[in-house]
């Protein structure tokens, strides 16, 4: 007790009146998305128990610094990230459904991207596992990669609810021409969408190199898939219901 240390120690993380002490904890490892809150919610535990059956037992205790500021911000994020994404979906939905003036059409185009998006997030987990050990994808990444597919979904959505709207031409007619002239500059939109998102990975940040995978996955999969889509459903939005049309009147 009489260590100067302890003396030094005490004036510098207690207050006069004893009432308010300061402990400095410095963890092993440096934060992370996957220990992180973890080792915090241990570290809460732990104090509560101890405690627990001492004049201390009510006492307020706060947790900061830039571990604690980290596993806020990730439950927060976590928390409502199937919020966020309910809206980018819904807003798109909304804007293709008043832009071209369709609504089954511009839905199952939605599906298929979302369809892709899901696929690139396990394309990019498997390509990160497999080359660089990742076993968990750091926690920023859904957020950042679900802001640039939105902006990228919205972009080609709403560019064919609109070329489907002006055409002026019939469902069967408008997906010839519309998917042939489609097919000649996906490899030009590949090629600006892998250039952007190799951008990305300037710094060699793990979360932005897992962004950037997620983005070109997902473009590659969602033009592959596409025409697939519009052609075959859009045959058969049309084809059916002149075949329940045309047996009903035999």
């Amino acid at each position: 007790m009489a260590d100067t240390d302890f003396q030094q120690t005490l004036f510098n993380y207690a207050s006069r009146n004893h009432r308010i002490t300061t402990l400095q904890i410095i963890l092993k490892n440096s934060p992370s998305s996957k220990s992180t809150p973890h080792q915090i919610k241990q570290l809460t535990q732990q104090i509560r128990l101890q405690l627990r059956g001492t004049s201390l037992s009510k006492t307020t205790v706060a947790l900061s610094g830039e571990p604690i500021i980290q596993s806020l911000v990730q439950a927060k994020m976590t928390h409502h990230f199937g919020t966020l994404l309910l809206i980018l979906i819904i807003g798109i939905l909304i804007a293709v459904f008043i832009l071209s003036r369709a609504i089954l059409q511009p839905f199952y185009w939605t599906v298929a991207f979302g369809m892709s998006a899901l696929t690139g997030f396990q394309l990019t987990y498997l390509t990160m596992h497999f080359t660089a050990s990742v076993k968990q994808l750091d926690w920023q990444v859904p957020l950042i990669a679900a802001t640039v597919l939105a902006a990228l979904g919205a972009w080609q959505i709403i560019a064919l609810g609109l070329s489907y709207r002006y055409t002026e031409l019939s469902l069967l007619d408008w997906i010839l021409p519309t998917m042939t002239s489609y097919g000649q500059v996906v490899r030009y939109m590949l090629l600006v969408i892998t250039v952007l998102a190799i951008a990305l990975t300037f710094g060699a940040s793990l979360a932005m190199i897992e962004t950037a995978l997620i983005v070109i996955y997902t473009a590659c999969v969602y033009y592959l898939v596409l025409p697939m889509i519009v052609s075959s459903l859009g045959k058969l939005a049309v084809t059916l219901p002149r075949k329940k049309q045309h047996s009903q009147d035999k």
